[in-house]
């Protein structure tokens, strides 16, 4: 990747700047279907018995991307298996086709139909210029994939995605795909493990592998375990602060390092406070969360409504009086509260560079 690649991330955040009001979201996590071939044990999406028939379609995707084309920066798709969906590739393509070059995209994978997604991000990175990271979920060795996902075979499945991806990656340079490990109760302790494996027998970089905290949020439909020995957790973000081989890197890691690095310093401090509000949060403003039947909030984490897509425009639920209402609340701290990436990340461009503002404003306990 080259600074050409943040031009648009650039001009979006110096036009919030300079008029902070009347401006549609940054970034979008759209959640394409519910539909799910995993069984995660931190997860409910895979009991529902998604139906296809009530998800947007590609047509849904185009309108929304072009009434969107000179304002977002970030497209995210999520499950569900984004993959279990034949026409994901159309959608990928038509967000390349009608958002802006520097428009980053990204699809989250569990990673088990391999054939299938091959396929279809080959057939997207042909056609796009834009960046496209895919993420493929594996919080553990071969023992604790299968105990987290409940599917024989899990790590294997997963894991030869992810290398094929990486080899696909190496005719295609705005192909990222990474590993996403997220701390839950059952994998709480063992990061530096996995990680030192990881390393050790498949050379991957410390760039090869995201972390996150697992939180509760609507989007997973089931009350989350909470992690109760804080310990084992915040071993893992101190390990995960610590790069295994410190490296000469480029301007643009270097920015995703620092980030990256708030990240973890700052969800340290919250787990100790136990303070999830955040003030000045992006939520309904910078970012916004969309389901598969168009169903559109200001976050995965607080089921509050704004409005359907199949109803109304983007742009009318935006900037209609229950958003601004929705806006009023997150603004005056009456969400659940969260440190969940999906958030931080547009959180921490509204916020740079006065970040003191996001740390816990409890004392640790």
């Amino acid at each position: 990747m080259s600074i050409r690649d943040y031009s648009n991330l650039t001009r979006q955040i110096l036009k919030r700047r300079l008029l902070p009001n009347g401006n549609l979201p940054l970034r979008l996590g759209i959640a394409v279907t519910y539909r799910c071939n995993s069984r995660c044990s931190n997860c409910g999406i895979w009991k529902m018995k998604a139906d296809s028939k009530t998800e947007l379609q590609v047509g849904d995707y185009q309108k929304l991307f072009s009434d969107l084309k000179d304002q977002l920066a970030f497209v995210e798709l999520t499950g569900g298996e984004p993959f279990m969906r034949k026409d994901l590739a159309e959608i990928l393509i038509s967000a390349g086709e009608i958002l802006p070059f520097g428009t980053f995209l990204g699809v989250t994978s569990n990673g088990f139909l391999t054939d299938q997604i091959i396929k279809t991000i080959k057939s997207v990175v042909q056609k796009i210029r834009q960046p496209l990271t895919v993420g493929i979920s594996i919080d553990g060795d071969r023992k604790m994939a299968e105990k987290v996902r409940g599917v024989s075979e899990a790590f294997a499945k997963s894991f030869e995605t992810f290398l094929n991806l990486k080899r696909l990656a190496k005719d295609y340079p705005n192909l990222m795909p990474h590993l996403s490990y997220t701390i839950f109760p059952e994998n709480a302790g063992r990061f530096s493990g996995f990680r030192d494996q990881m390393t050790r027998d498949f050379q991957l970089k410390d760039e090869d592998i995201s972390i996150a905290y697992g939180q509760d949020a609507f989007l997973y439909h089931q009350k989350k375990s909470l992690i109760l020995n804080q310990k084992p957790a915040i071993q893992d973000i101190v390990q995960a602060r610590s790069p295994v081989k410190p490296s000469k890197t480029s301007p643009i890691l270097k920015l995703k390092n620092n980030f990256k690095s708030f990240y973890l310093k700052t969800l340290e401090e919250r787990i100790l406070a136990r303070d999830w509000k955040t003030r000045n949060c992006a939520a309904g403003d910078y970012s916004g969360f969309i389901e598969p039947d168009g169903e559109v909030y200001p976050c995965i984490s607080w089921p509050k409504s704004l409005g359907n897509l199949r109803n109304d425009s983007i742009e009318k639920i935006w900037f209609g009086d229950h958003g601004r209402k929705i806006r009023t609340e997150i603004k005056e701290n009456r969400c659940p509260g969260c440190w969940t990436t999906c958030e931080v990340q547009p959180t921490y461009l509204k916020n740079w560079p006065y970040l003191r503002r996001l740390r816990p404003s409890k004392k640790s306990k």
